[in-house]
């Protein structure tokens, strides 16, 4: 299943400050990325932070998009993309929405525990560090 959402349109709210961090998001977000504002979230993303990133396709049982479970029109559905991407050697998890006429939503910023792109990110730094 593809992303529901283009991500260059996410990167480019983000370069107009057009998202929303929820505070609960921010405080893991601070000592992942050193983003403890909304803002120094959306500047990341628009200057190219998610390194690497690689789409996450949904887990649930029947293969479609994830949605927002605290929904307050459930008859829309709002979809939920989630990326992995590389921050040092680190391996970050993202996941954003946009409700119909809403601004962008980041609803998780976390350690992704994707092994295969842990070590991809691991690997990657460790060739940065021999150039």
């Amino acid at each position: 299943m593809p992303p529901a959402y283009r991500l260059k349109d996410f990167v480019a709210a983000c370069a107009a400050g057009q998202i929303f961090v929820p505070e609960a998001v921010l405080d893991g977000a601070g000592p992942l990325l050193g983003c403890d504002t909304q803002q120094a979230v959306a500047d990341f993303v628009a200057n190219g932070g998610m390194q690497h990133h690689k789409y996450k396709p949904p887990n649930t049982w029947d293969g479609q998009p994830s949605t927002w479970d605290r929904n307050p029109n459930p008859e829309v559905p709002v979809y939920i993309d989630e990326y992995d991407f590389c921050y040092g050697t680190k391996c970050i998890y993202i996941a954003f929405m946009k409700p119909p006429g809403g601004v962008w939503i980041v609803k998780s910023i976390k350690p992704s525990w994707n092994k295969d792109h842990v070590r991809f990110c691991q690997r990657r730094s460790l060739h940065n560090l021999k150039r």
